[in-house]
């Protein structure tokens, strides 16, 4: 009986040529989330990438850090000083961090809204 692992291993040296393994490891390692791409859907492509590699893709926090250099300036700037375990700890993090950016643009396109102080108009008394 051969282990899913084997199986895998086995069937890539096989019927994956191995200058294709290198391409994709290179990409795997330059990987960049795109400017139209959400955090969630950056951690599919990167996990679908890491797949092919299983243990070579590098540890739980090599995987993370990979992950986060991989975010695109904005998001991680913010994120840059936090560390990471694992890889759904940053696209939890990007993801909150894109939405309070989401929250700030709505604000700012919306003048009209109370001031942040909670300050209302209040009528004069005659």
């Amino acid at each position: 009986t051969v282990t899913w692992a084997e199986f895998k291993e086995l069937f890539f040296l096989q019927f994956f040529p191995r200058a294709e393994q290198e391409r994709l490891k290179r990409k795997y390692h330059s990987i960049r989330q795109t400017d139209t791409e959400t955090s969630t859907e950056f951690m599919q492509r990167v996990l679908r990438l890491a797949g092919f590699f299983g243990a070579t893709a590098g540890t739980a926090e090599e995987q993370a850090k990979n992950f986060q250099w991989g975010l695109r300036r904005s998001t991680l700037n913010h994120l840059m000083c936090m560390p990471f375990t694992d890889v759904p700890q940053v696209p939890n993090a990007a993801h909150n961090y894109e939405i309070l950016h989401e929250r700030d643009d709505d604000d700012a396109e919306r003048p009209e809204k109370r001031q942040k102080s909670g300050d209302r108009h209040q009528p004069t008394s005659q």
